[in-house]
């Protein structure tokens, strides 16, 4: 008969034997997670990417990386955008990003990567009155530098533990799996991603209505200016400070933008103009030390991507769109497209975005106006007209 402690002797073995094996099936899902092919369906995926993009970002190097929010996770897809730039791409954006998130990310990725470009979502970088400084899941462990920008030492061994032995592993690794095995299966990504999810315009039918009258010159009702607390504004961007610090001290090149939005998911539109300008006076002081160059580009505004679908006869569902109002990859197409001068669709489209720092504080102030009074259906002479007409270029572009 064996004694109690063979016996405790034999559980130990066996316990330790089943740790090795989860280990080694997580280590290996890791790195088959984090393979170069399989990027093209994970990155726009939900749900494991505060804990795998820092470390797969890493193993990638790429030349150039997109941080945010959901809004730009789902917006810029890895193949597409590569295809576009020619260039090797990552998306680095995590559902619900905070600015400290945002920020402390790219400070990591500038740690342990060959970055030469960053495109920064500027919604994701604005902290807002009692929002926390991080979600649930993120883990400054896993990153290549403290705050204070000290290397972190215990980097190596926190990742280890997070991509084989956290109950988070195992949840990331079977989610990750179905949506490879389905995908290398024949699935298409646009079946698969959510990224990818339709808006059906039909579905609000007075907003519809409303706004189609709009786009045939006729007042809004909405657009008011949205008031702007000027002393609280400096506080709600020092992550946005410190990730131009950061990036344009190690002579990386900045593309600002704000997300585009269409009226009809909107419960209300507002008049962005004060605040807009005010980022434009917050990154004008930053311009001079950004030698890499810096850009500032407004895309939200009433133009053929924001006004989708108004036309009567317009097909219900967008292609721009998900049904939450996040942009699709057929957006996050053109804005790249635009911000890289890239040929594309965007050469036919005589009115989407434009980097503001080109202008004069006059200029941009007018440009800004200008295009926030639409919101309100005050349309300069002309500019519906070009808006239409970009309407129609841009049923060129964007499969279902």
């Amino acid at each position: 008969m064996q004694s109690p402690s063979t016996h405790l002797r034999w559980i130990l073995g066996v316990a330790a034997l089943l740790w090795a094996v989860v280990i080694a099936i997580n280590a290996s899902a890791f790195f088959f997670i984090a393979a170069p092919e399989n990027q093209r369906v994970l990155q726009n995926n939900v749900g494991w990417e505060r804990t795998y993009k820092p470390m797969i970002h890493d193993r990638l190097q790429p030349e150039v990386a997109v941080f945010g929010a959901s809004w730009a996770r789902d917006a810029f897809d890895y193949e597409e955008i590569s295809n576009l730039l020619g260039r090797s791409f990552f998306n680095h954006a995590v559902s619900g990003g905070f600015p400290y998130e945002n920020r402390r990310f790219l400070q990591s990725a500038l740690a342990g990567g060959r970055l030469d470009t960053v495109v920064l979502n500027l919604n994701s970088f604005i902290r807002h009155p009692r929002q926390t400084q991080f979600q649930y899941g993120f883990n400054d462990g896993l990153l290549n530098v403290h705050p204070d920008g000290s290397k972190n030492a215990q980097k190596g061994w926190n990742r280890f533990f997070a991509a084989t032995l956290s109950g988070a592993a195992v949840g990331n690794n079977l989610s990750a799996y179905s949506i490879v095995r389905k995908f290398r299966a024949g699935t298409p990504k646009e079946v698969l991603l959510h990224a990818y999810d339709r808006r059906d315009f039909s579905s609000a039918p007075a907003r519809l209505h409303h706004w189609q009258r709009v786009l045939a010159g006729q007042p809004s009702g909405e657009g008011a200016p949205e008031a702007l607390d000027v002393e609280a504004l400096p506080r709600q961007l020092d992550e946005l400070a410190e990730a131009l610090r950061l990036a344009c001290a190690g002579g990386v090149r900045v593309h600002t933008y704000w997300t585009i939005s269409h009226p009809v998911i909107l419960d209300y539109v507002p008049d962005q103009q004060q605040l807009k300008q005010a980022i434009w006076d917050f990154l004008a002081t930053w311009k001079s030390r950004c030698a890499a160059g810096l850009s500032y580009w407004d895309f939200s505004y009433p133009n053929a991507i924001t006004l989708e679908g108004l036309r009567p006869g317009d097909p219900s569902l967008s292609r721009f769109f998900r049904a939450d109002g996040h942009p699709r990859p057929s957006a996050g197409q053109l804005m790249a497209a635009r911000m890289f001068d890239r040929p594309m669709l965007t050469d036919r489209l005589k009115d989407l975005g434009l980097d503001l720092m080109r202008l004069s504080r006059e200029e941009a102030r007018r440009w800004i106006s200008e295009r926030e009074a639409r919101w309100r259906g005050e349309w300069r002479p002309g500019a519906r007209e070009v808006v239409l007409h970009d309407l129609d270029a841009s049923a060129l572009h964007a499969k279902p």
